[in-house]
Order: C-alpha cells, then structure tokens, then sequence
C-alpha cells in the first residue's frame, strides 16, 4: 500500500477581538478594559513652544543688536553718495526698516536715478543699490545746457562736467525737461563719432552743432576744419573718408568738409 502524503489544514491564528470577547463570556470571565490617560506635558509643551516663539519674533523686532547704523551704498557713478546718505535714516530696526519709503525717497534725490533696490544685512546693515540711467551727451540750446540719455530725453539740468559729447543746438527750437529732443539712433552715431574722431583725424574732438534737422550733423575739432556728416550713415567711415581728404589736400581745406552726399567729399 503507497501511502500518500496530505497537505497540513492551515490554521487560522487570526483572532479578532469579537472572537475573545464570546469565548471569554463562554468561560464565565470578564473582559476589564484600561483606557490610557492624556499625558498632561503634552499641552503644557504645545503653549511653551508658542510662548518661546512669540519672545524670540519680539526680541527680534525690537533688540538692539538689529539696530540699523551701516548704510551701503552701491551702482552710482554721477549721483553723489552724501546725497542719497542724506535720506536714508538708521537707528531703525533691521527688519521694521521701511523699505518702501526710502525707495522713493532716495529717487527723489535725482532724475538719473532710474532704479532702487535696499538688502537688508544681518545683524545692522542696509546696503542701497542704484542703477542710473546712461548719460549719453550733453545737449546745449542757448545757454541752458541738459543731460541727454541714449534714448534721446532730456533729463535734468548738470551740476558738473561729464566726460561726454557736447551738441550745441544752433536752430533756436526752446528746450525743457523731458522733451525728447532726438532720436536714439541720432544719439549713437554722435558717440561713435566721438570715440573715435581723435584716433581718426589726429586731434581732440571739441563739440557738435546741429540744426533744424538731425539727419545731419556738424563735429568741430580743437583745430582743424569742420565735418559734415550724414547721420544715417556709418560715423567712422565718413572720419576715415575725411582722413583721406585731409591728406591728400592738407592746404585746401580751410573750413570746412562737406560728407553728407554718399561717395562725394566737398571741401572749402
């Protein structure tokens, strides 16, 4: 006879609580549930975290170490330091400072400022980033004289000298602040003339004049004749035309040199 192995019955060692409680009532026995009690450090520990917060959020709002006494100042190259220092208060708390205000305070210190940006340093410190907008020329119309960015606009009136070309506006048009008195394109090409009219034609340049129109403008040197240039042209190819012409008839020219027509050079 072959004896035949059978599979183990599974028991199931799972009881539930239900299970118990029948076998137990069953038996005769009572089931006596414990019911853990609240710890009472639990609360106690919830209100000293937020006792300890609110302390420490006071003692930075109003500890002296958070006493603003630095200020940094930082992106100005024509507005003068003592005059944004001037507006700017300390003896403030780092992180009450009124970020706000001062910005539009120190834009009103002057019409270059375009941009203000305030980092507040720890432990005391307020650093003031500026950025100015670009001085491009300077713009003369009769006597007044006005600080011309590359966009074209008059800005403000200067209170010194800037190492930028100078236009002497000869047609008489009134200028006042704000006013754009010529294009970008125009403000370009007198820079780039600028720049490189002393490399080009041997002497310092002194000033620009223009008219009634800026599509043409006039460069005068320290010495020499003076360029007429076209101003929707290449600036430095018409210096390097001049150049020639200088050279090669250096007694002929006397007041002038005429390159506003493409290709022709008249002198006088």
């Amino acid at each position: 006879m072959r004896l035949i192995s059978q599979p183990t019955p599974k028991i199931n060692k799972t009881i539930n609580r239900g299970t118990i409680r029948k076998h137990a009532k069953m038996s005769g026995l009572t089931e006596k549930v414990v019911e853990k009690k609240p710890s009472i450090m639990r609360p106690i520990m919830r209100v000293l975290v937020i006792v300890l917060s609110i302390g420490l959020f006071a003692w930075v709002l109003f500890s002296p170490i958070f006493t603003v006494n630095e200020v940094i100042i930082t992106g100005n190259i024509n507005v003068g330091s003592e005059n944004i220092s001037a507006v700017v208060p300390t003896n403030l708390n780092l992180w009450r400072y009124p970020t706000g205000k001062v910005v539009g305070k120190v834009k009103e210190v002057s019409p270059l400022i375009s941009d203000v940006a305030i980092y507040r340093g720890v432990p005391n410190t307020i650093k003031i980033d500026l950025a100015e907008k670009n001085v491009a020329v300077i713009w003369q119309s009769g006597e007044t004289k006005f600080i011309v960015g590359r966009d074209g606009d008059a800005i403000m009136n200067p209170h010194k000298d800037y190492a930028v070309p100078l236009i002497i506006d000869t047609s008489g048009i009134s200028v006042k602040m704000s006013d754009n008195v010529a294009s970008p394109s125009f403000i370009s090409i007198v820079v780039e003339v600028a720049n490189a009219y002393e490399s080009i034609i041997g002497v310092p340049i002194d000033h620009f004049e223009v008219g009634v129109t800026t599509f043409e403008v006039s460069v005068v040197g320290k010495t020499g004749p003076k360029l007429l240039i076209n101003t929707q042209r290449d600036g430095k190819l018409q210096l390097e035309a001049a150049k020639i012409v200088l050279t090669s008839h250096p007694d002929k020219v006397k007041e002038y040199i005429d390159l506003r027509v493409l290709g022709k050079a008249y002198i006088k």
